[in-house]
């Protein structure tokens, strides 16, 4: 059970890391790599209880989360549309 437990932490520790970051990409990785280590949780979760609608939820999350990423590389890069 310990190394669940620090299997969970070290991530913890690299989004507290890059979120001290000045640099706006290191910013946007430390969003997705959270918001996909939720996505994953919500998945277990789902899983090992034995409820659909959550794995429906964590699908729906994953796939806002991705989109979202996508949205805020474009706009970061600072392409206008071309």
């Amino acid at each position: 059970m310990r190394w669940v437990i620090v299997l969970m932490s070290l991530p913890i520790y690299m989004v507290a890391y890059l979120l001290r970051s000045q640099d706006p990409w290191d910013k946007l990785l430390a969003f997705s790599s959270f918001s996909t280590k939720v996505g994953v949780m919500a998945v277990f979760l789902g899983t090992v209880m034995g409820y659909e609608f959550i794995l429906s939820v964590a699908v729906v999350y994953m796939l806002v989360g991705g989109a979202s990423i996508m949205l805020l590389a474009h706009f970061m890069s600072g392409r206008k549309g071309e």
